[in-house]
């Protein structure tokens, strides 16, 4: 349901994420994310990037960037971007999500736990980060 809610954002707006001077911070956000759901991540790095350029600030398209970066592998990059997002928004549960999941995938499991039980009391009703957490403490235990 989530790719058919992207596909649609982005039939309807495709032909603008090419004019970043004529969108906001906000809608590059938002199409960046609508292509993260696609599995479109060079796009969607490009856009988020866009989104950055335009708002300094946006805690939230440092969020994805890093979640794409660390999809692909490129780790200190995603941590890179989670950090900023934590710096700008320390109450951005998905922060400390992303970098939990940095933590993870690097086999750093003590520290990739820390983040998500930060990111549990930011958003103690997010099952996903739950899970994550859970995984985490079963792998230090390996």
């Amino acid at each position: 349901m989530k790719k058919f809610f992207a596909i649609l954002f982005l039939s309807i707006s495709i032909p603008e994420i090419f004019c970043a001077q004529t969108n906001s911070a906000i809608d590059l956000l938002e199409k960046g994310k609508a292509l993260f759901e696609l599995d479109d991540d060079d796009n969607a790095i490009d856009v988020l990037t866009e989104a950055i350029k335009l708002d300094p600030s946006l805690a939230e398209a440092y969020v994805f960037r890093a979640r794409i970066n660390n999809s692909k592998g490129n780790y200190d990059q995603g941590m890179a971007d989670a950090n900023r997002a934590i710096q700008l928004n320390p109450k951005l549960a998905l922060a400390y999500y992303a970098r939990g999941n940095t933590y993870r995938s690097t086999g750093d499991y003590n520290r990739a736990i820390e983040d998500y039980n930060e990111a549990i009391r930011l958003n103690p009703n997010d099952a996903g980060i739950r899970w994550r957490l859970e995984n985490a403490v079963q792998k230090r235990g390996q």
